[in-house]
This record gives C-alpha cells, sequence and structure tokens, in this order.
C-alpha cells in the first residue's frame, strides 16, 4: 500500500522501502500520507523495540522482492501495466513462464491471474470468462476450489491439467486436491503413469457385475446336470487399464453423455481422432502468429535496460515523503514552556 501511495507504483519502489537502513524510523509518520497505511504497519511498528523481529520480517520480504531484482524480470514490473483488469468481450490473454525463472515469477503470475478472476467474476456479468490452466500445479491459487463450486454460476468456466493427482496432492495439500478432483465435472483421464492416481480414476467410474454360468454333471447311479449363475463386481475400468493405455487414449466423463436419467456414462477415445482441418487451422495460426511479431517488430522485454536514475528516483520519492526525524542533542526543557 505504501508503494501505491508513492509516486512510482511499481515492485522496484516495494523493495526499495524494504532495503532502506531507516524504514522503520520512516513508516512511523506514514499516517500523514493516508492513515490507513498506520493500521497496516501497525503490527510491524509494535514490534519495532525487537530488532531481531524486525529484521526477521525485513530479511523475509526482502528475500521474496529481491529474487524479482534480475535485469532479465525488472522491466516486466517497471511502469503501467499492459495487462487489461478489466476482460470483456473477444479477448485472449496469455501467460507463459520461461523453466529458468518459474520458481521466482510463478508467485507473481498467481498473484496476476488471482485479481483478473476477482475482479471480473462477479454478479451481474452477462459473458462468460475462460480460465485454462495447464500444468495448474506449478502454481498455487488459494482460491481454486471457490472458483470451481461457487463462480461457475457467475460465468467463471475452468480447465485445469496436471500430470497426476500425486502432484496436485503435493501443492494443494491431500483435503483441497480432492475438492479440486471432485468439483471438475468434464473429466478427460488419461494414463497417469501413476499407481495411486489410477486407482483413483478406476474408483471414479465405479464397478459393473459380471455374470457367469457354471455346469456340473455327475456320473454313478443317478446322474445328473446342474447348472449354476454367478455374479461377481469387476472395475467397470481396472487401474492397469488406464496405466497401459497408450499416447492420445483417454476416457471421458461429462455430464452430456448419458442414456435415460444416467449421466456421466464413461466414453473411451482409443486414440482422440484430431481431424486434418482442425490441425490444418493450428497450423495456419502459428504461421500468422510468426508474421505478427516480425511486423510489430517483437522485441522481449528482457532487452530493456533499466537506467541507474530509475533506483535513485524512487529512494528520493521515499525519503522525501518520509523524510526521517532529527535526533535532538538534549531533551526539551518543559518548565519553561509552562512557565
Amino acid at each position: 500500500m505504501l508503494a501505491k501511495a508513492l509516486p512510482h507504483k511499481d515492485l522496484l519502489t516495494a523493495f526499495t522501502i524494504l532495503k532502506d537502513e531507516d524504514m522503520i524510523n520512516r513508516v512511523r509518520s506514514v499516517g500523514r500520507i493516508d492513515p490507513w497505511l498506520s493500521i497496516s504497519f501497525g503490527q510491524l511498528l509494535s514490534t519495532a523495540k525487537s530488532e531481531k523481529t524486525v529484521d526477521s520480517i525485513r530479511g523475509t520480504a526482502a528475500l521474496l522482492f529481491g529474487n524479482l531484482m534480475r535485469p532479465d524480470i525488472l522491466p516486466a514490473l517497471i511502469g503501467e501495466t499492459t495487462i487489461p483488469l478489466k476482460i470483456t468481450g473477444k479477448r485472449l490473454l496469455i501467460f507463459g513462464v520461461k523453466q529458468d525463472i518459474r520458481l521466482v515469477v510463478s508467485p507473481l503470475i498467481a498473484s496476476i491471474i488471482h485479481a483478473i478472476i476477482t475482479t471480473n467474476v462477479l454478479p451481474g456479468r452477462k459473458e462468460p470468462l475462460f480460465l485454462s490452466l495447464d500444468e495448474m500445479p506449478s502454481m498455487f491459487f488459494p482460491e481454486i476450489s471457490e472458483w470451481l463450486s461457487e463462480k461457475r454460476k457467475y460465468g467463471l468456466c475452468c480447465q485445469i491439467g496436471y500430470q497426476s493427482l500425486a502432484q496436485l496432492k503435493k501443492t494443494y495439500g491431500p483435503e483441497l486436491a480432492n475438492v479440486i478432483y471432485t468439483n471438475t465435472a468434464t473429466k478427460f483421464l488419461f494414463n497417469p503413469q501413476h499407481v495411486e492416481s489410477a486407482e483413483m480414476f478406476s474408483k471414479t467410474l465405479g464397478e459393473k457385475d459380471v455374470v457367469y454360468s457354471t455346469k456340473s454333471r455327475t456320473y454313478g447311479k443317478n446322474r445328473s446336470r446342474t447348472k449354476g449363475e454367478h455374479r461377481i463386481k469387476r472395475p467397470l475400468w481396472s487401474s492397469d487399464e488406464f496405466l497401459t493405455m497408450g499416447q492420445g487414449s483417454c476416457v471421458l466423463l461429462n455430464p452430456g453423455y448419458g442414456k435415460g436419467r444416467e449421466r456421466f456414462i464413461p466414453m473411451k477415445f482409443d486414440p482422440i481422432k484430431i481431424s486434418k482441418k482442425e490441425i490444418a487451422l493450428q497450423q495456419a495460426t502459428e504461421d500468422r502468429w510468426n508474421e505478427f511479431l516480425t511486423s510489430i517488430n517483437h522485441k522481449s522485454v528482457s532487452d530493456r535496460k533499466i537506467p541507474p536514475h530509475y533506483i535513485t528516483d524512487r529512494e528520493k520519492a521515499l525519503h522525501d515523503a518520509l523524510p526521517v526525524a532529527k535526533k535532538t542533542s538534549s531533551p526539551p526543557d518543559y518548565s519553561k514552556m509552562l512557565s
């Protein structure tokens, strides 16, 4: 909140505040900028007498922001964002994360996506908002269960992808992972290459009755023949069948597939067939995208360089807004003031 109250509203300003040696003394007078800021810094100021506690809090925060202070990342975090917070009409917004900076950038990307969802998915929205999250366990979304269960009525359509339930549980914990799994009505179940996930898929599809007949014959004085019928239950798809599925093969669960009053009848695709028209459309789209990047003289954000004055300007803005009070050499003589 303090960074937003200063002239340069970005993460570099926030990092400048954290690394300032007199940060605690400066934020004591933060209320003159905005009274609400005093409340925000109340907990930090309450621990001001304990230098170790303050240093620990500042160190943790500085470590979090310090990971973003890299030449290949920082240019994207300075200045006014080009990301539209309001998503209306036909608009496509794509977030991609480079593997070498994934651990640093993923929490920031997750926060941006969270802000977009909470801003746009509200009562009264008249058009759907489609959210597609590939490799979802690589990011943590604290309100994902609410998005799947409650935001649907406001137009949010979620498509999530993950390799196995083990990955999902590692990021979100067992309970929240189960909520995510059960709150997605339509499921494409591929080979998870994970025994526990395959067993979960098998239980999801349920069991079937298998009927088989037996015949027996006795020889002797009183010959006889008997027939018997036996019923046993077997998994509709066993975990072994899931673990032996080939590439492109899957089982689809969807409320639109059924007969009579029954729904969610499994459909197996072995494999999924993609039409030539769809493949041609994908290739044409990729070609057009490359042409578009060439036409706008596309440059990576990491090609930009941060001038040194960007840092000094933010330091000066902080010092001007929150100067450190000078200590007097001796305490004031209140007796003279009262006489």
